[in-house]
């Protein structure tokens, strides 16, 4: 990436800079998607597949001649965190700065038994 030029990563973080479109501001025929952007988020999987939808439809449109439209505007931000197959934390943030945090029971039956494979399949098409 860096023998793109100097604009090309952020200098702070080495994360890739993208517009909302997650194309590269100065190579609009380049997008970026995953834990490789400059977007002030987590770097968590379900992220990684918005970013792929808004990706995909926007190559659909480049190579067909149009003008990418898809923007990302990000999600909210919960983070869930496996300790085995029982056990972890899930932590959603609510309203001013307050959260919401679970334990090992509701972690283990949303994630840390499959550590959500099946959603991701399920989510690729497999």
């Amino acid at each position: 990436m860096r023998s793109l030029g100097d604009n090309v990563l952020n200098p702070h973080s080495g994360h890739v800079r993208v517009l909302p479109t997650l194309q590269l501001p100065d190579y609009p025929e380049i997008f970026a998607a995953g834990d490789i952007i400059d977007w002030a988020e987590r770097k968590l999987r379900f992220k990684a597949e918005l970013h792929g939808t808004v990706v995909a439809a926007n190559i659909l449109t480049f190579i067909n001649g149009g003008v990418p439209k898809e923007t990302y505007k990000g999600s909210f931000e919960a983070i869930m965190v496996t300790l085995g197959p029982n056990g972890g934390a899930f932590y959603l943030p609510l309203f001013w700065g307050w959260g919401l945090c679970l334990g090992g029971w509701v972690v283990s039956k949303i994630k840390a038994f499959t550590l959500q494979v099946p959603a991701a399949r399920q989510f690729m098409g497999y």
